[in-house]
């Protein structure tokens, strides 16, 4: 059975390979960026349409429905008319309701700009405080270490998403007791991510730095997909794509992550993961693709909220408008929503053959999620190459793996 510790972190600013739980109060948070001193709200003079629409206090889920109805048949008048309605009652530190209405039609770009300033720390305290991205990266570093060959002199990892690279000093760790070199390949992409803090040559930097304390020879470098070939008959080449975790505060098109899984598919050889924090299920009409990711969004603010990490409400707004935020743009939603309705789910297109996961990575991945509260997780799918974590009944993170 295999142990793995988050331990390497690149964000770790004394120095100490162990990365501790990170306590708010420690934490310098600003709380300047609350209120913008230039708020305003898309406004209707129509007042009898916006009294409809917020009449009882469950305004947020017919409301917010209604914008996706509205979207959906082409309205744009009656859509901003409910973009106002939701704004006059949203708040980034109220209700958990209040506060998934601001980050979805508020004022998010004043709000991450002040937030900014408590980047690393913020950053620090929300990979701790939600277990998604860490059940994400313990699982896939897992399989990637139970898929190696013994034969394979390198590692070859082809990653989607890079970004500031902590899903890797762990196994780089595992990888520098086996004597196993790592090369990472970031994947170049002609898209732009939406608000990424994380810049290529500081995060290569960072994980060379790291590669020299856990003693694995590594080499890390930047290319186009349509670069990639395998280029070391002894390479063992893994493609890692995570998408839509929350510490990520950005997310790439989905026809992008299409198009990296029907590449790996076209490779002869290798292995593939991926971490899809939005865990895409159909490509239906847009008001119930709109209700998916609203209802996932309100699971993730409510898993936050219930954190024992995360206590100070101007260190929550902090964190949601850094990371999650950028993950609720209603442009990306759907651009997104009309790619996947042209290919229908890019899980199922790529038609990929699952690998069975193992059940002591289960055991672990529950260890994280540990004590009084609604989390779950469970291996899935049809191979028993999926493992799901679940906040109540809400699909929070969903990563397979296959061949």
């Amino acid at each position: 059975m295999h142990h793995y510790n988050f331990t390497c972190s690149p964000f770790d600013a004394n120095g100490d390979q162990e990365v501790d739980l990170c306590v708010v109060d420690n934490w310098e948070f600003s709380c300047s960026f609350i209120t913008s001193p230039g708020d305003s709200s898309v406004m209707s003079s129509d007042s009898c349409i916006r009294e409809a629409v917020v009449e009882n206090e469950y305004y947020y889920v017919p409301k917010e429905r209604a914008y996706g109805e509205a979207v959906e048949k082409g309205e744009e008048e009656l859509g901003e008319v409910v973009v106002g309605a939701i704004n006059d009652k949203s708040s980034p530190v109220g209700s958990t309701m209040e506060r998934v209405a601001y980050n979805l039609f508020g004022h998010g770009e004043y709000m991450r700009d002040e937030a900014a300033t408590n980047l690393i720390a913020a950053f620090r305290v929300m990979y701790q405080s939600l277990p998604d991205g860490r059940v994400a990266h313990f699982t896939a570093n897992a399989a990637i270490l139970d898929s190696i060959p013994d034969d394979a002199g390198v590692v070859r990892i082809v990653d989607f998403d890079i970004g500031e690279g902590i899903q890797w000093p762990p196994l780089m760790e595992a990888l520098g007791r086996k004597g196993t070199a790592l090369r990472l390949t970031s994947l170049r992409t002609k898209e732009e991510c939406t608000c990424s803090f994380w810049k290529f040559e500081n995060t290569k930097k960072m994980l060379l730095s790291q590669a020299t304390q856990c003693g694995v020879d590594l080499q890390v470098e930047e290319k186009y997909v349509e670069e990639i070939g395998i280029e070391n008959a002894r390479e063992w080449v893994v493609f890692n794509c995570m998408v839509g975790l929350p510490h990520m505060g950005r997310r790439l098109p989905r026809a992008s992550v299409e198009g990296f899984l029907n590449e790996a598919k076209a490779m002869v050889e290798g292995y593939g993961v991926l971490g899809d924090g939005e865990a895409m299920e159909s490509c239906g009409g847009y008001t119930s693709y709109f209700d998916f990711l609203h209802r996932h969004y309100q699971a993730v603010f409510e898993s936050l909220e219930r954190s024992h990490l995360v206590y100070i409400s101007e260190a929550r707004a902090a964190m949601e408008s850094l990371f999650l935020g950028p993950l609720m743009c209603l442009v990306a939603w759907l651009r997104d929503w009309e790619d996947m309705r042209r290919s229908c789910n890019f899980r199922k297109e790529t038609r990929l053959e699952g690998r069975k996961l193992r059940l002591e990575s289960l055991t672990e991945a529950k260890e994280m999620v540990r004590g009084e509260n609604p989390y779950s997780v469970k291996i899935e799918g049809v191979r028993d190459h999926e493992m799901v974590l679940r906040w109540k009944e809400t699909t929070l993170v969903r990563v397979s793996t296959w061949m």
